[in-house]
């Protein structure tokens, strides 16, 4: 990556860069425990014998993705600790260089100069550098899950389907929120990688019986599904945590009094107060609004493909961004899903023309700025929790990836978008 942005500085950047990087990961292993703690400790709970969802883990927290997951992790809970989270931050670091080249090339063929390439790069980063410092520091599984999904929808497109399904399978056991792109790969044809994507989904599942048996293995997805279920009150209300962000506990901050969390700031947000019925039902419609709104980016009657690689890159932007948006029970974190869109919307508005550009400019502005805000002012972070800054962010970065729409015809630097 750096190699090809920066070609007359290949050598002393890949040695800065490495430096900081190794720094930065020797101070992560030795700081406070984080979910990665959790994560290990749920490993072992489950080969003590343990209901590692009904078990609560440090202050109170669930475990919430696979008993596969939790079986693979048992190796690093043999490991010293801080050495476990070295390996676990170095594989993350390695995983955010794969997503960059993967992002980066979704626009080979567009015919950038290398100046474009250099600012996307940067605007990139700028964008989701709050996510990607955060998913290291908190030692969670985002950066994993997107190189996953971002990996698999490579392998699909270089006519790998069983490769592109064994690792979008594996990237939904872990956790279901790439789920989406299985229903994406039946819209576009892609049957091979979607079918065998299935068939591994199932296989998954299945895998821990060879060590953990049927009925203890059942008993453990009994209770996944109690602990995930959508229908519980908590996951309507969805404000368990005052970081919490995304269209439930957005939509619950605004329509009910009774949205308050825990240790969380006191003041007034909502701007009426519906019962919980009415509640559910609304967050119900708005999910399902943005369900359908991928229809818009899709633009073809089913079992076609994208009319060129931009509208592929326009609708993937999209699919992935709105996985964070309208799953339940979503940090500030899973957000980093919100990079191909970052990616796209710099393209367009550094390589389009037109009157409304400077507007639209600025919009992405405050994109970027609500996504960063706690890094900058972290001092205010209790108010931008509170009334959900990050949420609107996402909002506003829907709104521009729905006006910037791909041209028909090949993209070239420097033609005019269509604007709606």
């Amino acid at each position: 990556m750096i190699s090809s942005l920066w070609p007359e500085k290949a050598r002393w950047l890949k040695f800065l860069v490495a430096f900081l990087l190794l720094v930065y990961a020797i101070i992560e292993s030795i700081g406070s425990r984080n979910d990665w703690d959790i994560f290990l400790a749920a490993s072992r709970a489950l080969f003590e014998g343990a209901d590692i969802y009904v078990t609560t883990y440090f202050d109170g927290y669930h475990y919430y993705y696979s008993i596969l997951f939790a079986s693979l992790l048992y190796p690093f809970t043999l490991m010293p600790p801080v050495i476990a989270k070295f390996i676990w931050i170095g594989l993350n670091m390695l995983m955010i260089g794969a997503i960059l080249k993967r992002v980066m090339k979704l626009f080979d063929d567009l015919g950038m100069s290398i100046q474009h390439r250099r600012w996307i790069f940067l605007l990139i980063f700028l964008g989701s550098f709050r996510f990607l410092k955060s998913n290291l520091h908190l030692g969670q599984t985002t950066i994993l899950l997107l190189f996953l999904s971002l990996e698999a929808l490579h392998q699909d497109q270089q006519k790998k389907p069983v490769l592109a399904g064994l690792l979008l399978s594996l990237a939904i056991n872990i956790k279901l929120l790439p789920a989406v792109i299985i229903p994406y790969f039946i819209y576009r044809a892609r049957w091979r990688s979607a079918i065998f994507a299935s068939i591994m989904v199932v296989g998954w599942l299945l895998f821990p019986l060879s060590w953990l048996g049927v009925d203890r293995t059942s008993a453990l997805m009994h209770s996944y599904v109690e602990l995930i279920n959508p229908a519980q009150a908590r996951h309507i209300l969805d404000v368990e945590e005052p970081s919490f962000h995304g269209l439930s506990t957005f939509i619950s901050t605004l329509f009910s009094a009774q949205a308050h969390e825990p240790n969380g700031a006191g003041w007034k947000r909502n701007i009426a107060d519906v019962s919980m019925d009415t509640l559910s039902s609304i967050i119900l419609y708005v999910r399902l609004f943005f369900i359908l709104l991928t229809l818009y980016f899709l633009r073809t009657v089913p079992f076609k493909s994208a009319t060129n690689d931009l509208h592929r890159a326009w609708e993937l932007s999209y699919l992935l961004l709105v996985i964070p948006l309208i799953a339940p029970h979503q940090q500030h974190y899973a957000f980093l899903f919100a990079t191909p869109a970052i990616a796209y919307v710099s393209y367009c508005l550094l390589s389009y023309k037109g009157r409304r550009i400077y507007s639209l400019r600025i919009a992405f502005a405050f994109v970027l700025v609500t996504f960063n805000l706690a890094l900058w002012l972290g001092v205010f972070n209790t108010f931008y929790n509170h009334y959900k800054i990050l949420t609107y962010g996402a909002l506003m970065l829907v709104v521009l990836l729905t006006v910037l729409i791909p041209p028909g015809e090949k993209q070239k630097v420097g033609t005019s978008p269509t604007f709606q």
